[in-house]
């Protein structure tokens, strides 16, 4: 499989510019009818999703993910 994204710019993106484009690929997944999880994915995700809400205090929110991740480089 070849990648679509020249892998030349998107070394020179910044690291905003590649949260952005994260975002922008995130957000066209909605787009997609299904993405066909396996049942072990699902129980996967809702097992965290159930840890998180059960947790708030120990998650991130995206603005606070997104500085953390732009201090680890």
């Amino acid at each position: 499989m070849s990648s679509a994204i020249d892998k030349a710019k998107l070394a020179a993106m910044t690291a905003d510019e590649k949260l952005q484009l994260i975002d922008e690929l995130w957000n066209s997944l909605d787009a997609e009818p299904e993405i066909g999880l396996t049942p072990d994915q699902l129980a996967e995700m809702e097992r965290r999703l159930a840890w998180a809400q059960a947790n708030p205090d120990k998650c991130l929110t995206l603005e606070e993910f997104r500085k953390r991740l732009r201090t680890v480089q």
